[in-house]
């Protein structure tokens, strides 16, 4: 379910994505570290998992989104640009790309490399 509150705007996403992981603190190999009586939302994320909140949410949507459009395109284009400001081979899966990228790096590096890619595509307008 979306929160519709969240701008799709892909710079506002990768943004937020930066946000959350440095409010929430990151995750390794998974899309969230499950705590329990906390919402997934309030937990630690990787970058696919911030970028899924940042666009209205759960950090696990990708387990069963529709990577062709409607509601959750906001999240995949995003991870979409994150992976061409990367340099990431388009081809691979999303956990293959971003996810290896984000499990390998600390949080500060992977929250700055969000924010530079936001800045890249926003200044491409």
């Amino acid at each position: 379910m979306r929160e519709s509150t969240a701008d799709p705007a892909i710079p506002a996403v990768l943004d937020r994505a930066a946000d959350v992981i440095e409010h929430n603190g990151i995750a390794r190999n998974d899309y969230y570290t499950e705590h329990p009586h906390k919402n997934p939302r309030t937990c630690p994320v990787c970058a696919l998992g911030a970028i899924a909140i940042a666009a209205g949410f759960d950090p696990s949507a990708w387990e069963m989104a529709d990577y062709q459009g409607g509601e959750f395109a906001p999240a995949v284009a995003a991870a979409d640009a994150l992976i061409d400001f990367l340099g990431l081979d388009p081809d691979k899966d999303y956990d293959e790309t971003i996810g290896f990228w984000s499990d390998s790096l600390p949080p500060e590096t992977v929250v700055s490399e969000l924010r530079a890619a936001a800045r890249v595509v926003a200044s491409r307008g």
